[in-house]
């Protein structure tokens, strides 16, 4: 009986997928993090002094092989900006760039690659990473996307846009990956 109840579970484990564990970072983790990303030259972050402000903040996902670093850049009044990298099994540090489209009277007219998005969370359950960038006002006007780990990398699924400052949050989707 006990043997089956192992087969059972392992076999319900193997339809789950991969188990995602969260945890925040140690200071030597956000030590090695920040110094790789300050040696790239390329985030503006201030020194990464929210990230050690706020270590709570700081997050390490483990995603199968992969630990998916969240790292705070800058804390706003309604936003807070962050900074991902990935770690495949033992490897080097990467850093992690994720499609966005570029807007025209809220039409997407081509894509760019961002490494900092704002308002971020990370869903476990779907391996996903949403955003939420409200602009300047009320906080009716905003702009957000969803990205999900797959094989190895973050694949825009989907972008919105609510650009009419109405004080209603209604925005329109722009863009819907497969």
């Amino acid at each position: 009986m006990q043997r089956l109840i192992l087969k059972m579970t392992i076999a319900i484990a193997g339809l789950i997928g991969p188990i995602v564990q969260a945890s925040e970072l140690e200071k030597n983790e956000l030590d090695e993090v920040v110094t790789f990303a300050t040696n790239l030259g390329i985030y503006d972050c201030y020194g990464f002094k929210g990230a050690y402000d706020h270590p709570e903040m700081n997050q390490v996902y483990t995603v199968g092989k992969h630990s998916i670093y969240n790292i705070v850049c800058i804390l706003g009044a309604s936003n807070f900006g962050t900074v991902w990298f990935q770690r495949s099994g033992q490897g080097p540090l990467k850093p992690i760039y994720f499609a966005k489209p570029i807007l025209s009277s809220s039409r997407v007219v081509g894509f760019e690659t961002v490494n900092e998005l704002v308002t971020t969370s990370f869903d476990p359950k779907t391996n996903e990473i949403s955003n939420h960038m409200k602009w300047a006002g009320y906080g009716d006007q905003s702009e957000g996307g969803t990205w999900k780990f797959e094989d190895g990398r973050f694949v825009l699924k989907e972008y919105h846009v609510d650009a009419v400052a109405d004080q209603q949050v209604d925005p329109v989707t722009v863009f819907e990956g497969g």
